[in-house]
């Protein structure tokens, strides 16, 4: 019977097969050679889609989506799709030739579109690899049926299929006709509405189709207004479908929950299940004054710890004091938050004046718009800043992955915040999104200067679970907690790995 590996499609009953006759042994040995060869030549022959992966085949809509978490078989599924209809009848195995609807008559001409020409594209190009038939490529072999500069794939009936990026110019993507057009992965970027128009002007000539494979990772609105609001708006024209990592019955449940222990809830529901998440109202609905706010530390405590302050300069200034401890676990245990505007060397003094009574020497991540003039005398606030012996290094300025972050070290007890800081602890709850604003990310530009100042201090030194989970103490409170085990580099001086975002 084949088995629910993919890799090791048959299984062999190690106690029957000890106990037969050495006759039937050999036999199935025999047999056994045989089917591995017919594999060998035809790798496609190994590829079973469960049900969900079997719907997404058999849909007759013109537009379709297979909505899922990683690994829930999205590339595979739809890469066998594309094989299915590049290759001739007798090459597609039999259990996937009612799928075939395209190369009957004339050669198939199809396209796949990734985010970009990196690694979502090399991705998707092993996974053809692996599964094409060799025979049935130009040349007899993949090295002469792929074009590398133009990312052309060329099979010895004439079929084509080549490979693009939302991150070429919409212009690149115009002056074919096409059967097939297959984004893999979520259509990112500025051009990606534009590149899915075009699409569907592409497959005109042919009747053809729009395939999209993909984890929705809020990198674009429309996917979902369109394609997975659409399939119950127009249910004749758009099919979607979703699948958990929970649907691959070749995906163990142990392995699930050890990858996806790092994850916040809402990445969570994205990358394990394929939900489309979005955020209304408050984004810190996890933050809890009884979980998160401790005791302030004392200078004997700090000492010890890797600090970074973080600086949101303008005309509502705001700095916060971040210590990570040896598991790197970090507590907000200070802040500077002028009750009015106040001039750059008076922040200064006050950030000085605080280390001083914490006997520290921190480093310091600014806003990276403090390069922009609009300081004083129209001066930039970076070089303000430094002017007065501040020197700060660029933070990460990218609100996603920056609330992200905070969102995860909430969730797994890996973030605290000291009760002396009363700013930052006021507007954590206050926290919100901009209503009906098209970016997900956008927050109400009102009471938010401490929180930026604690998202650029915080992802100077991201998070990530280790591959050797441990529990211990925690520093911060009574808890025992998973944790990233103490840095050790080669000397004293080497800088800690960023993590998850570097």
């Amino acid at each position: 019977p084949f088995s629910k590996n993919p890799q090791d499609p048959f299984f062999v009953d190690p106690v029957a097969y000890s106990e037969a006759p050495e006759h039937e042994r050999r036999e199935l040995e025999a047999t056994l050679a045989a089917l591995t060869a017919a594999l060998e030549r035809n790798p496609l022959e190994k590829y079973r889609p469960y049900e969900k992966q079997r719907l997404f085949h058999g849909a007759p809509q013109r537009t379709r989506a297979f909505v899922g978490g990683s690994r829930t078989g999205k590339t595979t599924c739809s890469a066998a799709d594309d094989l299915i209809q590049a290759l001739p009848l007798e090459l597609v195995p039999r259990h996937l030739q009612p799928y075939k609807k395209y190369g009957f008559e004339e050669p198939f001409k199809g396209r796949v579109i990734t985010p970009d020409l990196g690694h979502t594209m090399e991705v998707v190009l092993t996974k053809f690899r692996e599964m094409v038939p060799q025979e049935a490529l130009r040349g007899g072999g993949w090295d002469k049926a792929f074009d590398k500069q133009k990312r052309i794939l060329r099979f010895a009936r004439g079929d084509v299929i080549d490979f693009m990026s939302c991150e070429q110019d919409p212009n690149k993507f115009g002056g074919v006709d096409l059967h097939r057009v297959h984004f893999d992965e979520e259509p990112a970027g500025p051009n990606s509405w534009e590149i899915y128009r075009d699409s569907n002007v592409r497959v005109l000539d042919h009747g053809g189709d729009v395939l999209f494979s993909m984890t929705p990772l809020m990198e674009t609105d429309w996917v979902q207004d369109i394609i997975w609001d659409g399939r119950l708006e127009n249910p004749d024209l758009y099919f979607a479908i979703r699948s958990s990592m929970l649907d691959n019955p070749y995906l163990d449940p142990k392995q699930i929950e050890l990858a996806l222990m790092s994850l916040t809830k809402e990445e969570r529901q994205a990358v394990e299940h394929g939900h489309f998440i979005a955020f209304s109202g408050k984004f810190f609905d996890e933050f809890n004054t009884d979980l998160h706010v401790v005791d302030p530390p004392s200078p004997e405590e700090v000492k010890d710890w890797d600090i970074v302050v973080g600086i949101d300069p303008g005309n509502q200034s705001a700095a916060v004091w971040v210590g990570f401890d040896g598991d790197n676990k970090a507590l907000a245990f200070d802040e500077v938050y002028p009750d009015e505007k106040a001039l750059v060397p008076t922040i200064c003094d006050q950030i000085k004046r605080k280390n001083a009574e914490w006997g520290i020497e921190p480093s310091y991540v600014i806003d990276p718009a403090a390069r922009i003039g609009g300081g004083p005398a129209q001066e930039n606030f970076e070089t303000a800043y430094a002017r007065e012996g501040v020197y700060a290094a660029h933070g990460m300025n990218k609100r996603g992955p920056g609330i992200m972050e905070l969102k995860r070290r909430l969730q797994h007890h890996l973030g605290y915040i000291s009760s002396d800081c009363r700013t930052l602890i006021w507007q954590i709850p206050r926290y919100r999104r901009m209503k009906d604003s098209a970016d997900e990310w956008e927050a109400v530009k009102k009471n938010d200067h401490a929180i930026d100042a604690w998202r650029y201090a915080v992802m100077a030194r991201t998070w990530t679970v280790p591959k050797a989970l441990a529990s211990r103490h925690s520093n911060f409170n009574n808890s025992d907690h998973m944790f990233e085990p103490p840095w050790r580099g080669p000397t004293q001086t080497d800088t800690p790995p960023l993590g998850a975002y570097s």
